[in-house]
């Protein structure tokens, strides 16, 4: 019972001290704000780098983003009818004095107007986009609503107001951001004249 003991404890001592030392990496990684790509996905070599961000990543050193040779960022500005991102328009103006090609998303929400949620994003963004990425709109489930979706002839309805809204405010069609489940569920046939 002692050797189970004594094993059990070193064991634990060699988990705690992996442990601490994840920890105090991510930490270190975190005070730097370097950007690491994940290179089990993405060929530096052979790739155009972007990010999007929002207030939840708080300061970003828009002059480090550009040593790292990330090319392109998204910045958050809205979400729903109602709710500007706080830092968007730090970063918008960061991004663009760092020569960041930069453009907005907006984080759509199934549970208000498209009508209103563009008339947000485009209070928020302004009125003129010339020099910028063309406006994204971010359709993803949050909340419940993977386990309880939406109706597809709601969110088609409502998204498919939200981008014409957009389009006419700016002349552009903008991009459609999501995910694969999401396109097959409700974009798929819908959107065709849409960026996915």
């Amino acid at each position: 019972m002692k050797k189970i003991t004594k094993r059990l404890v070193f064991i634990l001592t060699i988990l705690i001290i992996i442990l601490s030392a994840i920890y105090l990496t991510v930490f270190i990684l975190a005070k730097q704000k370097k950007i690491f790509i994940n290179r089990w996905f993405v060929d530096e070599r052979n790739s155009i780098i972007g990010v999007d961000v929002s207030s939840y990543q708080a300061d970003i050193d828009m002059d480090r983003l550009k040593q790292q040779d990330i090319r392109f960022i998204y910045i958050k500005a809205t979400e729903g009818s109602g709710m500007q991102d706080p830092r968007f328009q730090e970063n918008w103006e960061n991004a663009g004095k760092a020569g960041l090609l930069s453009g907005a998303y907006h984080f759509f929400s199934y549970d208000s107007a498209g009508k209103t949620q563009a008339e947000n994003f485009i209070n928020a963004v302004g009125a003129d986009i010339r020099g910028r990425l063309l406006p994204v709109v971010d359709v993803e489930y949050y909340g419940d609503k993977e386990e309880n979706p939406p109706e597809k002839e709601d969110v088609v309805r409502e998204l498919n107001i939200f981008l014409k809204t957009v389009e006419e405010a700016y002349g552009v069609k903008p991009l459609i951001y999501t995910r694969p489940d999401i396109y097959e569920k409700y974009l798929k046939g819908e959107f065709d004249g849409f960026r996915k």
